[in-house]
């Protein structure tokens, strides 16, 4: 996220060729390496002009199946780019200190942790697998839960099991 969504936004605010972020996050994201060139332009080309026609709707293209709409949907939901810069420039954990806060958890808590992936080295997720650990071992009461899938939505792409789990946790308190 940081690479792709926090560094790429202060890359479009330090260019001038391309107005639109949106625009400029498809040019350079992820995906493109994923699907190769030309799939990703038309995809990109049929999403920018979607966003041109109804600018205030999320992307999406009847073509394409829900994991796919997913990535046009996510760069065109509202989102307060000074809160993500608070991540770019790491303000948003002054005077806030994770572990402490972790620690200070006692409630039973489920980690629910998606497949760690990296691509050339790069963490393409939210923590990895020794960070979860670390999570689970600053709670008081913390047990975690891996779920097979290598998106981060993990209520969207395995919603069955998902449900599974926390109705399982919620029998157990």
């Amino acid at each position: 996220m940081w690479v792709y969504g926090f560094q790429m936004y202060e890359d479009f605010k330090n260019q001038q060729e391309v107005k639109d972020y949106f625009t400029y996050s498809l040019r350079n994201s992820y995906w493109k390496k994923l699907f190769g060139n030309i799939l990703w332009k038309n995809f990109s080309k049929d999403a920018i002009n979607y966003r041109k026609k109804q600018p205030n709707k999320p992307v999406h293209l009847v073509y394409l199946p829900p994991q796919i709409n997913r990535i046009f949907e996510t760069e065109t939901y509202p989102f307060g780019r000074k809160f993500g810069e608070t991540f770019y420039d790491n303000s948003w954990f002054d005077d806030y200190n994770q572990s402490e806060v972790l620690s200070k958890i006692k409630s039973p808590t489920k980690f629910i942790k998606a497949k760690t992936t990296l691509d050339e080295g790069l963490l393409v997720a939210a923590l990895s697998d020794e960070d979860a650990d670390c999570v689970v071992e600053l709670l008081h009461n913390g047990k975690r839960v891996d779920v097979d899938t290598l998106g981060h939505d993990i209520h969207y792409d395995k919603p069955k099991e998902f449900t599974e789990i926390l109705v399982s946790f919620l029998k157990d308190l």
